[in-house]
């Protein structure tokens, strides 16, 4: 079977929603157990936990100057709230939005960091914000803070469709009643690794990850079961065609709740750490339509290197300089040049659009070919790059991890 044929195969049984800590998720880590089993290798599974929550009730309803109630799902970690408040709209949440603001329910434009920080910061005791587009009539997408909107604070809140806050932005609402209960316990899941011992030089390492968890809804065809074939396919090859140095393969666990899975790797690990010379890691790749790349978490000598590199076999290829909001930038955390490649393009992520269609099985092959060509000619010699991380990316790296 060809390398894009394998890796569509795994791409549509992988196809199925499997959000960190879930019996699908665990499924999931079953079956690239059992792949990479059936491939001739060793798995190891490294047990973690992290803080999940789940959210019991949550009710929206305008009681002023008419009576509607809304499907709304709570803002998960934003914390609690039940009873009857005013309603204003403050759009972004300026101090200007906010003049008299005193108590009540605000809504505010999106839920970002900006506008949540206006929302912690007025007096409100909660908010409302809209989520997808007007025309979008899915069902919601569940809503949690991110570790990093958790650090500005708690304010309760609530995610309604954009055409319902439309609604009650014309229909002039201006009174509600909410009730947002929600508890947090700790959920378990795990890290998927297994190595290839290497021939000449087992002392030095190249580690390899992509997430196999996925968000609430969708199944998950894009972000990230194309990024879990490909590393199965390289896996395969490196098993038939063995590698000068030690190869780490890590399937990351609870990705999407905040890189949980390779950042737990990497502090578990300082001894593979310090014996990595370069990281890989693939999150979005096979789209029907689109363009390859990577970002690069290193110096920009290394970026002038994969542009040439990628020159020399006419393969059209963007290179970029930025810490990845992905697992490669767990490692670059540990002064590791680290690689996240991607083919970005017609496909979409983190809602029920994540699916196989746009996505096509030709497109996976020349992705990967050119990773595992780039990463044979790294492994045959000395790796042909300032492997040192500079100081301004190690900056923009911290800023990012937090």
């Amino acid at each position: 079977m060809d390398s894009s044929a394998y890796q569509w195969e795994i791409v549509k049984k992988l196809s199925f929603c499997r959000p960190a800590g879930t019996p699908e998720c665990e499924r999931a880590a079953e079956m690239i157990a059992e792949e990479v089993r059936a491939l001739g290798g060793d798995v190891t599974f490294e047990p973690f936990s992290f803080p999940g929550l789940k959210v019991d009730r949550a009710v929206l309803r305008v009681t002023e100057p008419y009576q509607k109630e809304y499907s709304a799902v709570g803002v998960g970690f934003s914390g609690e709230i039940e009873g009857d408040f005013g309603f204003r709209y403050v759009e972004r949440g300026t101090e200007y939005d906010l003049d008299g603001v005193d108590g009540g329910i605000i809504l505010i434009n999106k839920l970002d960091p900006d506008h949540y920080t206006a929302a912690v910061n007025s007096k409100a005791e909660g908010f409302i914000a809209p989520s997808g587009k007007f025309y979008d009539d899915s069902p919601l997408t569940p809503k949690n803070l991110g570790r990093k909107m958790r650090e500005i604070g708690r304010k309760p809140g609530f995610c309604v469709k954009t055409a319902d806050a439309i609604e009650m932005v014309t229909r002039g609402a201006s009174a509600v009643h909410c009730e947002l209960k929600q508890h947090e316990s700790a959920i378990d899941t795990v890290n998927v690794v297994s190595v290839i011992p290497g021939t000449e030089i087992p002392d030095e390492y190249i580690t390899f990850s992509a997430h196999y968890d996925s968000v609430d809804v969708g199944v998950g065809a894009y972000d990230n079961a194309t990024g879990v074939a490909a590393l199965l396919y390289l896996y395969r090859y490196f098993m038939e065609n063995k590698p000068k140095r030690t190869l780490i393969f890590l399937w990351c666990g609870a990705e999407e709740r905040g890189l949980l899975g390779s950042r737990e790797f990497v502090k578990k690990h300082p001894d593979i750490m310090e014996k990595t010379r370069f990281e890989v890691n693939f999150d979005l790749i096979g789209c029907a339509i689109g363009y390859d790349g990577v970002s690069v978490a290193a110096a920009e000598s290394v970026c002038e290197f994969m542009r040439n590199f990628a020159a020399e076999r006419r393969h059209s290829f963007v290179v970029s300089r930025h810490a990845a909001s992905s697992d490669s930038t767990s490692f670059a955390g540990a002064g590791i040049p680290a690689f996240n490649f991607y083919r970005y393009g017609e496909a979409d992520i983190h809602n029920q659009h994540d699916i196989l269609f746009p996505l096509y099985e030709k497109t996976l092959g020349p992705t990967v070919e050119f990773v595992r060509d780039f990463v044979v000619a790294c492994d045959q010699a000395e790796v042909p790059f300032d492997t040192a991380m500079p100081e301004d990316m190690a900056e923009e790296v911290r800023k990012y991890l937090g």
